[in-house]
């Protein structure tokens, strides 16, 4: 089996970096050409490969953004849901602990001043 060159490095140049440092809107043969003026070599595929790759992890990123928000947003009405019924199950405890009597008294009571202040 052949041996495959390996292509040497120019140091202190990054051939993906170069590439998307250039407009998106340049084809590909004037960023090859723009390369060769600074003395970096690259091929036409390389150049479509490393914008593909860029492209789709900007697409990947906003798609798993999504999924996410979606899940704070269940995660947060899933925990109103959880403290309203804490709240029920506390003043059903509360009212046995009173007496059914004493916290219907106590409820008239309230509702006769949420009355007067919304009518006010």
């Amino acid at each position: 089996m052949a041996k495959k060159k390996r292509q040497v490095r120019q140091k202190g140049v990054n051939k993906a970096q170069f590439i998307l440092s250039q407009p998106m809107d340049l084809s590909a043969k004037e960023v090859i050409e723009r390369a060769k003026a600074q003395g970096i070599s690259l091929s036409e595929s390389y150049v479509h490969v490393i914008r593909s790759k860029y492209r789709r992890g900007t697409v990947k990123k906003r798609e798993q953004a999504q999924p996410v928000a979606a899940a704070a947003a269940a995660t947060t009405t899933a925990t109103k849901a959880k403290t309203r019924q804490n709240l029920e199950v506390e003043f059903r405890r509360l009212a046995v602990e009173l007496g059914l009597d004493r916290a219907q008294e106590l409820l008239q009571d309230t509702r006769q001043k949420l009355l007067q202040l919304f009518s006010q």
